[in-house]
């Protein structure tokens, strides 16, 4: 033997081991997705200002799966959330939303007027922001980062 001449054994194994570690880290990445976004909504719900609960049973975990590209999260439906989360500014809130800055948001001090329809012309500051939603994926991000990592080390082992 010369020394370019290599003899690995078991290399097909291996390389059959790695293909098929593929579809697993994908399933249990997507598994436990799911499971961190139903946690998400929670904690979400649980943020939610309460008047009539529309808002907090609106919220929805969801996950899909294109290719070997998995999102998973939290939605709603409810025509206000918006309004809660980011207030109906632009005066709402003076300490705002945390990402203000990041969407382009400007907040003024001054009140403006506004035509109520069936009530007529009033001047309002707007709702303050309560980003409930916001909350609860920054209360998330930890936890979500070290299920990923656990995920691809099980899968990997």
């Amino acid at each position: 033997m010369s020394k370019l001449d290599t003899d690995i054994s078991g290399l097909n194994e291996y390389i059959k081991k790695l293909d098929q570690s593929t579809d697993k880290l994908i399933e249990t990445v997507k598994k436990q997705a799911m499971q961190d976004a139903e946690v998400l909504a929670g904690k979400q719900r649980a943020n939610c200002p309460v008047v009539t609960g529309e808002l907090r049973e609106s919220i929805q975990s969801f996950c899909v799966q294109q290719g070997d590209m998995i999102e998973a999260g939290t939605r709603t439906n409810c025509e206000h959330a918006v309004y809660v989360e980011f207030g109906t500014g632009p005066v709402g809130s003076k300490n705002g939303h945390p990402l203000d800055s990041e969407l382009g948001v400007v907040r003024k001090a001054d009140s403006w007027r506004v035509n109520i329809p069936g009530v007529g012309y009033r001047y309002t500051e707007g709702q303050p922001a309560n980003p409930f939603m916001y909350r609860g994926i920054k209360e998330m991000e930890e936890t979500i980062k070290e299920h990923f990592g656990s995920a691809v080390k099980e899968v990997m082992k």
